[in-house]
């Protein structure tokens, strides 16, 4: 899940230390933050904004009135509260300084989780525990959701078949994980994989030319138990023997019309039975 985290440079201290907590969650392969540290600041674009902004699901605003005086961050702003009032994603904003309710405007509405008590004013200890609760928002939102890895060779005609299902799929309120030419590579990308597919109610695979990286992740896949759904581009498929009995889905990439009705057949019986295997535990 994509988090956009977003602050004044003047404030860069408290976006490092609560950097220090999200660790964890990005360390796991669940979320994947953006902030100054990704693009050049000097730069710095309205493009690259939207751009960010589109891909996220949850925004971070750390508040205070260096933040709210720059005009950059009031153009951001706009666009953060357009996507509010139309249910894309999810606010967590945070007042490091004082900042008055006229300045706040809007976001106060989207409750602060220390409207009273600014960041800046409280003791280290005290400080630690409001950014501990934001991360704990954070992972709720990113557990309260179902989440689907895709494993796909990213070149060519995959790339497209990727973003196809992987915009379905979050359409279904479905959170999914996989490695694209966003991610942003801060680890051993096995490790991150590995990490992605643990965190899974559900894999969906596309084995079409049965290519190493795929067919490696679909192994580990099965050695979780993860339920898998298998796509081949090739109606007259062979599948290898330990893959037989797999649910797979053949599938034409000149109508993904007929790959969408498939799928949403088989998405849906994914999730009745990750909810019905949940029920028995």
């Amino acid at each position: 899940m994509k988090v956009y985290l977003s602050y004044s440079q003047s404030d860069k201290e408290w976006a490092d230390r609560l950097r220090t907590h999200l660790d964890t969650l990005e360390y796991s392969g669940e979320i994947d933050l953006w902030d100054a540290r990704n693009v050049n600041i000097e730069a710095f674009t309205r493009d690259e904004i939207t751009q960010a902004l589109n891909s996220a699901q949850i925004v971070i605003l750390l508040l205070s009135p260096d933040f709210l005086s720059s005009d950059l961050i009031n153009t951001e702003l706009s666009e953060i509260l357009q996507k509010l009032r139309s249910k894309e994603i999810k606010l967590i904003p945070i007042v490091i300084n004082y900042v008055t309710p006229k300045l706040l405007g809007e976001i106060e509405n989207y409750k602060p989780i220390n409207i009273n008590y600014p960041l800046m004013t409280l003791s280290f200890e005290e400080a630690e525990k409001k950014l501990e609760e934001a991360t704990t928002i954070v992972k709720n939102i990113v557990h309260g959701s179902r989440k689907c890895f895709i494993s796909s060779p990213f070149f060519g005609k995959y790339k497209e078949i990727y973003f196809f299902i992987k915009d379905m799929l979050e359409e279904f309120g479905i959170m999914v994980l996989g490695i694209d030419e966003s991610y942003i590579y801060r680890r051993k990308i096995s490790e991150v994989i590995q990490n992605q597919i643990r965190s899974s109610d559900f894999i969906i695979a596309d084995i079409t030319g049965q290519e190493p990286d795929v067919m490696y992740e679909v192994g580990y896949s099965h050695a979780f138990r993860k339920p898998i759904l298998l796509l081949v581009a090739d109606q007259e498929y062979t599948l290898p023997t330990n893959l037989s009995g797999q649910l797979i889905i053949a599938y034409d990439p000149s109508d993904l019309g007929q790959l969408r009705s498939s799928l949403t057949v088989w998405i849906n019986r994914l999730i009745d039975r990750v909810k019905s295997e949940a029920q028995r535990v």
